[in-house]
């Protein structure tokens, strides 16, 4: 992939990786939807299934893009999402336990903190690379 064909407006810099975002934050409306209804011990273990295949998934992809276009943060991007695949993990060993109602409410707050934090500021920095590179930037 180069990264001229990607570039765009900057949200749309790398369609398939947005995509998957926007994924991300569907998973979090229904979450927090389910929440609402005070039926988010119900959804708790599809999300944190749905997180797992995502981290597996879009982490590989991501870290094997910003590889080939050799990322200067590469790393940083490497040791957040161990820090999350580990997360994941750790909260699906909760499922079944006697609370699933608190195990919900930390799955949907670390989302938006994952949200807020690593998909809007942390991917935002390889977007900006690319479109910089690209001759983009805004």
């Amino acid at each position: 992939m180069d990264a001229r064909s990607w570039a765009g407006r900057r949200e749309d810099a790398i369609p398939d990786f947005e995509d998957e975002h926007r994924r991300w934050k569907k998973l979090l409306a229904e979450l927090t939807f389910a929440m609402r209804l005070r039926r988010g011990h119900k959804v708790v273990g599809k999300t944190l299934e749905a997180l797992s295949e995502y981290s597996r998934h879009h982490f590989q992809e991501e870290e094997s893009f910003l590889a080939d276009i050799d990322y200067p943060y590469l790393e940083e991007q490497i040791r957040q999402h161990e820090f999350f695949s580990n997360w994941v993990e750790q909260a699906k060993a909760e499922l079944g336990g006697p609370d699933q109602h608190s195990l919900a409410i930390d799955v949907l707050e670390m989302m938006k903190v994952w949200l807020s934090t690593h998909i809007q500021v942390i991917d935002g920095k390889y977007v900006d690379f690319i479109l910089e590179r690209a001759g983009k930037a805004n």
